[in-house]
């Protein structure tokens, strides 16, 4: 699946706000290392996260809390980034 296709499945999913394209993982890792993730996005409820793995399973899953003690390539992370820490920390 194309990142175009990948983006318009997301944002069935979750608000525009929730997904980030092309994000910088060095500003969600608490040594501020990691080069760039195809999408992050940030679940508001479990139900989001359940769509996400349904709808997307051809496309990689990398799950994260809130990225302490997180290395990241600087060759990024393709695929889907979910970071349940700030939209779920309830």
């Amino acid at each position: 699946m194309n990142n175009n296709a990948v983006y318009d499945k997301l944002k069935s999913i979750f608000p525009d706000s929730r997904i980030l394209k092309d994000e910088p993982m060095k500003n969600h890792t608490s040594f501020k290392i990691g080069g760039m993730a195809d999408f992050l996005v940030q679940p508001e409820n479990a139900a989001q996260i359940s769509r996400l793995v349904r709808e997307l399973s051809d496309v990689p899953i990398f799950v994260m809390g809130n990225g302490t003690n997180l290395l990241v390539s600087d060759k990024g992370i393709r695929g889907i980034v979910v970071k349940i820490y700030s939209g779920m920390n309830k």
